[in-house]
């Protein structure tokens, strides 16, 4: 597992079989050819920018559902 912090609150995680994108906002994401999860914990712009989708070039981007209580 490699862990880089990007920005803020964001963190880029590259695990063996995926990686995972925390809180972007702003910065350079790493790029893989492995499966890339996106993650935001809450709806503040600080935590979650639609750029992220721009900015990154993966074959397999998911957006999991995230439910809220």
């Amino acid at each position: 597992m490699k862990v880089t912090f990007i920005l803020h609150s964001g963190y880029f995680v590259e695990l063996d079989s995926c990686c995972l994108l925390f809180d972007y906002w702003r910065g350079d994401i790493p790029q893989s050819d492995k499966p890339l999860y996106v993650f935001a914990s809450h709806h503040h712009e600080d935590h979650f920018s639609p750029e992220v989708f721009k900015a990154v070039s993966y074959t397999h981007l998911t957006l999991p559902t995230i439910c809220s209580v």
